[in-house]
């Protein structure tokens, strides 16, 4: 039995770990590429989510909340502009790439935190020592 806690936590750690990781850079990726090509007003938006991401990996349940509804609202806003036409204008390839890269990676992102029971555990642990 301690074998499987000890398993659900190492597997825990890597998802966590490498998933806040994979969202940090993404998100560092996305608004080097804004900046790069004028787009300013994601710079606040992007240091909430870095702030989220740590606040996750420390084992923070509201920052996890935060997290999956901030994703959510995101989808949303990216799906409405889309379709209302409202994202518009000369950006790059490889902006609107990485972007839907970045919202795909925080919704698998959220299914985990939601979903996987070693991720939770991990977290668990994280918070409560």
């Amino acid at each position: 039995m301690n074998d499987f806690i000890a398993q659900q936590y190492r597997r825990g750690r890597q998802l966590a770990r490498g998933l806040t990781l994979l969202n940090l850079a993404l998100i560092l990726i996305v608004e080097i590429l804004s900046l790069r090509e004028g787009v300013y007003s994601n710079l606040i938006g992007s240091i909430v989510w870095i702030v989220i991401c740590i606040g996750i990996y420390l084992g923070s349940v509201k920052a996890k909340w935060v997290f999956i509804v901030f994703t959510i609202l995101n989808m949303l806003l990216f799906i409405c502009g889309l379709l209302l036409g409202a994202i518009s204008g000369p950006f790059s390839t490889s902006l609107f790439i990485f972007s839907i890269i970045t919202l795909v990676c925080q919704l698998m992102t959220s299914i985990l935190l939601l979903c996987s029971s070693s991720v939770n555990d991990f977290l668990y642990r994280q918070a409560n020592g």
